[in-house]
């Protein structure tokens, strides 16, 4: 992997981890528009916890009153919305591996598409506005993020989705996915972290370093800009990015083979 490659593969993580349109989908598609094989999960590993750190200064005044006081609602409501990814990753992660061949991808990220859409027309449905995350909303919340280990759905897509599809606030609903993704972040990140004990490198120390940053600094303005346009905008516009890259993917699976 080269530097261009490896920065290109960190701007892609920063911005999609938290838009809703797939950050996987988008490795996969990337990896495959550069040719790359083989397995890099150190640089994966990596990538993930420079996101991680990009979230954590965008809400670390959040982050800080929960470790202040960690037995809350809030925080109860985030762990009973990371069970259900935790469970699906349990007992299908091979199933989950094997998708990240790219084979379901354009599937994927119609799949998002829809959802987006259906979120936001059953928003639209609602008189009233919930100010706070409740328990069984974090639950649907969290169903909706264990669908999103399938590469091509956004798990901020489907999370924001469910939140909006209850009728929770809009910003309360972002930063409710944001700190999910700070659990599943840790959860992943820590867990492939482990297979890497006693193992080479895969990827050389300049181009870590640069796709890192590249992460980290995609991703503080992608969340930051997320949070400001979820306020007054519509997902709308996602959904028809995701329609269009879903229909390019199945043409090229499907005929031209430039990729895929």
């Amino acid at each position: 992997m080269t530097i261009f490659e490896a920065a290109v593969l960190g701007v892609v993580q920063g911005l999609t981890e938290f838009l809703p349109v797939s950050s996987s989908g988008h490795l996969v598609l990337a990896q495959k528009v550069f040719s790359l094989s083989g397995d890099y999960l150190t640089f994966d590993v990596m990538l993930h916890f420079a996101t991680l750190l990009a979230v954590v200064v965008v809400l670390w005044k959040d982050i800080v009153e929960i470790i202040k006081h960690p037995f809350q609602k809030l925080t109860l409501n985030l762990i009973i919305a990371s069970i259900p990814a935790v469970i699906l990753a349990v007992f299908f992660e091979d199933a989950i591996t094997a998708a990240f061949g790219g084979q379901f991808l354009a599937i994927s990220f119609c799949i998002t598409g829809v959802v987006l859409l259906l979120g936001e027309w059953l928003a639209a449905k609602k008189t009233q506005t919930k100010t706070e995350v409740g328990y069984w909303d974090a639950l649907i919340i969290g169903l909706c993020q264990a669908v999103a280990l399938l590469p091509g759905v956004s798990r901020s897509g489907m999370t924001l989705s469910g939140g909006l599809a209850r009728g929770i606030d809009r910003v309360k609903t972002a930063k409710f996915s944001f700190l999910m993704s700070v659990i599943i972040i840790l959860g992943s990140g820590g867990y492939e972290g482990l297979k890497l004990i006693g193992q080479p490198m895969d990827i050389a120390w300049a181009p870590l370093a640069v796709g890192m940053l590249a992460a980290v600094v995609s991703g503080f303005f992608a969340a930051r800009g997320l949070l400001k346009l979820i306020s007054n905008k519509k997902l709308t516009g996602f959904a028809i990015y995701v329609f269009v890259l879903a229909a390019l993917i199945f043409v090229d699976q499907t005929w031209t083979h430039l990729f895929f």
